[in-house]
């Protein structure tokens, strides 16, 4: 009787982390659904999302399933900015950073000095800041991160364990290439401090921008003249420089194609050449 008490008290010593664990999971999952149903922008969306996501949490495994479930069902508002960033994740740290002076804190990581995207296709590197660990491994934009010392990145764990240690990284400089190792060693830094100084050293100077347009508008009359023949007098460029999102940006370049591209059909164009609202 008293090895039969003893073992039925394991088993339920065993089995309360997993109880606590899935009573967060579930808590915490009921807390997302009331925030995006009771505040996101779009309330027919989110009623919706939110009566087919209720009580998700409860069916996860453990912390890693729940943080996967929570970004993939958080996909399906299609919207930026909404998104599920877990204590002690590997984007934790960044966000906290954004908001640094509101909760009084000023938070570090171990930074492989690089900004990653997380896709259905892997992790790629989107960003490489100047002077970080990243650039000195060799570490390249839209690399993508195979294996970090032997296992595929975890968005719910930081990339590396801590700084000072090397991390061997298996790299894909391109889909289809043998994956290559490199060994990046982190360091401890303040995501804010390190995306300023990314922007102080990696933002073209005045001179710089207004030397490379003058260099186009030199060269383009050669590059007009190759792509659509010498009997078309050239359009002079207009430039302009602005902010623009990637799907304004794509739908103007394919119009300014679309017009270009129909100078051939006439006869003479005009020496005004052709203006494209955009």
């Amino acid at each position: 009787m008293w090895v039969a008490s003893m073992a039925l008290l394991a088993a339920a010593a065993a089995g309360a982390p997993a109880a606590r664990g899935a009573a967060r999971n579930a808590a915490l999952g009921d807390e997302i659904v009331a925030l995006v149903r009771e505040h996101f922008f779009d309330a027919a969306r989110a009623r919706a999302w939110a009566a087919a996501h209720r009580g998700y949490g409860a069916a996860a495994a453990d912390g890693a399933a729940f943080a996967a479930r929570t970004s993939e069902i958080l996909t399906e508002l299609r919207t930026s900015h909404t998104a599920f960033y877990p204590r002690g994740g590997a984007e934790h740290p960044l966000l906290a950073a954004v908001f640094q002076d509101g909760l009084k804190v000023t938070p570090t990581y171990a930074s492989l000095g690089v900004d990653l995207a997380t896709t259905a296709a892997g992790t790629f590197v989107r960003r490489v800041f100047p002077g970080g660990a990243g650039e000195a491994a060799g570490l390249l934009r839209g690399d993508r991160i195979v294996t970090v010392d032997g296992r595929p990145p975890d968005p719910t764990r930081p990339l590396a364990g801590g700084a000072g240690k090397p991390v061997r990284l298996a790299v894909q400089h391109a889909a289809g290439q043998p994956a290559i190792a490199l060994d990046a060693v982190p360091v401890t830094i303040n995501p804010r401090e390190e995306w300023l100084a990314m922007q102080r050293t990696g933002s073209p100077a005045r001179g710089g921008l207004g030397a490379d347009l003058d260099s186009f508008r030199h060269a383009w009359p050669a590059v007009f003249r190759a792509r659509f023949g010498a009997d078309v007098p050239p359009v002079a460029p207009r430039i302009l420089v602005k902010r623009a999102g990637g799907a304004e940006l794509r739908a103007a370049r394919e119009l300014l194609g679309r017009t270009i591209a129909t100078l051939k059909d006439r006869g003479k164009p005009g020496p005004e050449g052709v203006l494209v609202e955009v």
